[in-house]
């Protein structure tokens, strides 16, 4: 299945976090989302990516693969179409500042 990437762009100055997709990602059952850190973004590592409201989306719970510090999960193939999931990324400044941001969701494509 297709993976559908969320790019960390940067970090806006009240601590949300600029990601490509704009804070909302559709997908399709059993897609695999991979959350990557862009260079010179601002953020040193991803620390946990955790569900924070609505359904949960994902047979494979997002984490860390590799050496990349990337984050990675995969939406299970029996959700129902519609479901959403809200979910939090807590994450660390370059420089050591940990960060927690509340407003990505993930929905799952008819």
């Amino acid at each position: 299945m297709p993976n559908r990437p969320i790019h960390i762009e940067g970090i806006e100055a009240n601590g949300d976090l600029k990601l490509s997709d704009h804070g909302q990602t559709n997908v399709d059952r059993g897609d695999t989302v991979t959350w990557i850190i862009q260079p010179q973004s601002g953020v040193q590592e991803i620390n946990k990516i955790e569900k924070s409201g609505g359904v949960e989306v994902f047979s494979k719970i997002p984490a860390p693969f590799g050496n990349s510090g990337n984050w990675r999960g995969t939406i299970s193939s029996t959700i129902s179409g519609g479901s959403e999931e809200k979910y939090d990324i807590h994450y660390t400044r370059d420089g050591g500042t940990q960060i927690e941001i509340f407003d990505p969701k993930i929905m799952v494509n008819p």
